[in-house]
């Protein structure tokens, strides 16, 4: 049995194919398989996945992360990831892609075609010879890519795996991974002299995980040396006194000389004559008399109090800094924490009496403000106990210096002891790991040069191969049978091609082509271009599985019913044959070449098939292979087919209810067809919804309103390509346009509309 195609098994992500899969109820592909469908709706998607196959590359325009599997009769499968290197001539794919790759428009020539003669036979008995030969080869390096791919993920999953183990049991994280593994293996030369008993391991691990001995502390600076002079400077001060009042009075009542001094100052000021307290009058006498009781010692005195008072709160500020810098015990590691603690606490016994000397200067310094030609005591001052406090201090920082440095000292080798720990750890490891290690890397190399001379021994077969195709090739064997083909195909002999060195002149009446093909003339070269292929390179045409995707492009009928009865009479002959199209006319003609085979009840050799286009939950479009419609498959017209998406629309069955996003089209064509029998004539649609038969007809205004929008946001559509648009219709409009059109025809022709109903069910 020829190689034929089975199932489209599977096709996800590619196009409109969302995620397609050959469904239960659909048959298998036949000999001869029509797949009708709209523009839009996966042909040239199909043509392409198929392709793919022929070439053995994927196709530029399918998406790279798409799939798809393709069965064939012979029980095996050609999908996405086995077309990559491998060609199939067994299959050829006329599409639009075909036409790029081949034919040059732009300066009228076109690729030459290769044809096997006389001098060619014994050159194609070689090349097939060649062929089986390069195939064992392909195969071979195929295994041996897949053992180098083998041993490559083996070797990487044990990097990982080890990197992971030494990045875990070291708390690096991402700091350690596969490509550290490697240097260290290369650099560290790991042997069985590093493998750790597990005793011993597991003491390491304890040290490489407990807790840190702390952070470093920084030294303490000298405790401030001021203290004690200011204490003694306060002594002096406030138990100091002068002698200069000669008014009893003030000398009976010493606390009243600052009260008498703000006085004097202020009555002489503002030459005041009389006393403002008493009332008596201030002769210069008595104002010289105050004078000399109130001389200057009494500022100096007054001034010195001030200062002492303000000096005070930086003395304190520089004791309560220096403390701030004192390292608590908790700071110090276990070894010193105790003789830390004792020296801590002599510390601040220290500098607790300093402060509290400093506190009991609060309330003299305030008595001798307001006396300051008294002596005033100051009993929380002992200089002696100060002095001595001030040593303790100097000689505590001096300790305590000592234990930072033990702390530090410590912290410094804990660190070191750890960093050495973890190498031994990091090096158990690598000894571990070192035989699987070598191991692995010895077997990825031996599958590299494996794989590397099995690739050179399949390049230089293929070298070979192409140097006997290189001598197969014929330029002008291949002119008559392409012109053949052309004057057939278009009914007329005007158009040809005449054999260059380098391919093939595009000439009309036997001269190079002026201006531009048409799109007709254009199509009809491509197809014969590629039907003189089929027997290049020594193929068979019995063996091949021929894919043509919309062969027919402006083609008035007598033009197309030539294209297809060439078509037809070409690829009888050929194993398998795929006929792709949207065009209805010719999917007609198709149909009557078909149907006869596709009917018999056993043994049919033909499937006609119809490519469903939905729209998801989601707004995508999706598509299916599925058999063709009924009403599609019966009538030449599809106008029935459209009525009944009408009215599965309109009852939400199934599927159906996806179809909202073509169906104003569907209306708009199937409103035109009915109203062009019910109301004849050239005018428009919109005229023809205002004619008296329609307006008289009985139906609802706001229903005629409904297809009056439909006439408005609808477009005219010659044909079913137009119904592969959106609307900016909304579904409610779509569901009341859909209604308002059954209600028209039920009006206008209900008998009409009863039989289409039945027609349709």
């Amino acid at each position: 049995m020829p190689l034929g195609v089975k199932t489209l098994h599977r096709i996800r992500g590619l196009g409109v194919f969302v995620d397609h899969s050959h469904a239960a109820d659909v048959p298998e592909f036949r000999r001869y398989n029509l797949i009708y469908g709209f523009n839009g709706s996966g042909k040239t998607t199909l043509s392409r996945i198929l392709r793919s196959i022929e070439l053995g590359a994927l196709s530029e325009h399918l998406s790279p992360d798409g799939e798809f599997a393709v069965s064939f009769n012979d029980g095996h499968s050609a999908t996405h990831e086995t077309v990559k290197g491998t060609p199939n001539d067994k299959i050829a794919v006329f599409n639009t892609d075909f036409i790029d790759e081949n034919l040059r428009w732009r300066d009228g020539k076109a690729s030459p075609v290769y044809f096997i003669g006389r001098e060619q036979a014994r050159l194609s008995l070689l090349l097939d010879r060649l062929n089986a030969r390069y195939a064992n080869r392909l195969k071979a390096q195929v295994a041996a890519e897949a053992a180098k791919d083998g041993a490559q993920k083996q070797f990487s999953t044990l990097k990982r795996d080890v990197a992971r183990l030494i990045a875990e049991e070291l708390n690096l994280g991402r700091r350690y991974v596969a490509t550290n593994l490697e240097q260290d293996m290369a650099s560290l030369r790991p042997d069985a002299s590093m493998l750790l008993a597990d005793d011993e391991r597991a003491a390491r691990k304890t040290l490489f995980y407990s807790a840190s001995a702390g952070a470093p502390i920084v030294e303490l600076s000298p405790p401030p040396e001021s203290i004690v002079d200011y204490l003694g400077r306060v002594s002096t001060h406030c138990e100091g006194t002068f002698s200069g009042a000669v008014i009893e009075a003030l000398r009976r009542h010493a606390e009243m000389l600052k009260w008498a001094k703000d006085g004097l100052d202020y009555h002489t000021s503002q030459a005041l004559s009389e006393c403002l307290f008493c009332g008596n009058p201030l002769t210069s006498e008595r104002l010289e008399l105050l004078r000399r009781s109130i001389d200057d010692r009494f500022e100096r005195a007054v001034q010195t109090t001030q200062a002492l008072q303000s000096e005070r709160s930086a003395r304190f500020d520089e004791l309560d800094d220096w403390w701030k810098a004192v390292p608590a015990k908790s700071a110090f590691d276990a070894s010193v924490t105790q003789a830390c603690g004792e020296q801590l606490v002599t510390l601040e016994r220290a500098k607790e009496d300093l402060r509290s000397q400093m506190i009991g200067v609060r309330e003299p310094l305030q008595a001798k403000s307001l006396t300051p030609n008294l002596a005033v005591e100051v009993p929380s001052i002992d200089l002696g106990r100060a002095s001595a406090s001030a040593e303790f201090l100097r000689q505590g920082q001096r300790r305590v210096n000592a234990l930072i440095k033990v702390h530090n000292d410590k912290i410094a080798g804990f660190e070191g002891e750890k960093t050495k720990v973890g190498q031994a750890l990091k090096l158990h490891h690598l000894a571990t790991a070192d035989d699987d290690y070598r191991a692995t890397a010895t077997k990825l190399a031996g599958a590299e040069r494996e794989a590397t001379t099995r690739t050179l021994l399949s390049q230089g077969l293929a070298a070979r191969i192409e140097k006997v195709q290189q001598r197969l090739r014929q330029h002008g064997l291949a002119v008559e049978p392409i012109n053949r083909l052309l004057a057939a195909y278009l009914g007329h002999g005007d158009l040809t091609l005449a054999t260059l060195e380098d391919g093939y002149q595009i000439q009309r009446k036997g001269a190079p082509i002026k201006g531009p093909l048409s799109e007709g003339e254009k199509t009809a070269i491509a197809i014969c271009y590629f039907l003189s292929k089929l027997d290049e390179k020594g193929r068979r045409r019995q063996d091949v599985i021929a894919i043509i995707d919309d062969p027919i492009s402006s083609l008035d009928t007598k033009a197309l019913n030539y294209a297809l009865t060439l078509l037809r009479s070409a690829l009888v002959g050929a194993a398998q044959v795929f006929l792709l199209t949207h065009n209805l006319q010719f999917m007609n003609e198709i149909k009557k070449w078909l149907k006869p085979l596709a009917r018999k009840e056993t043994d049919s050799t033909a499937a006609l098939y119809f490519l469903d286009v939905r729209l998801d939950d989601r707004g995508r479009r999706w598509a299916k292979l599925c058999v063709l419609p009924k009403l599609l498959r019966d009538y030449d017209s599809e106008y029935h087919y459209l009525v009944a998406l009408v009215f599965a629309f309109v009852n939400n069955e199934g599927e159906n209810g996806h179809l909202g996003y073509v169906l104003p089209n569907v209306m708009r064509k199937v409103l035109e067809l009915f109203l062009s029998f019910k109301v004849p004539g050239a005018d428009g649609l919109d005229s023809k919804l205002k004619h008296p038969i329609v307006r008289d007809c009985g139906l609802d205004q706001a229903r005629v309103n409904a297809l009056s929008r439909l006439t408005q946001v609808e477009s005219h559509g010659d044909n079913l390509d137009d119904l592969v648009g959106f609307s900016s219709m909304t579904i409610e409009e779509t569901r009341d346009a859909a209604s308002a059109l059954l209600a028209l025809m039920e009006k206008l022709d209900e008998h009409h509309l009863q039989m289409m109903k039945r027609l349709c069910s």
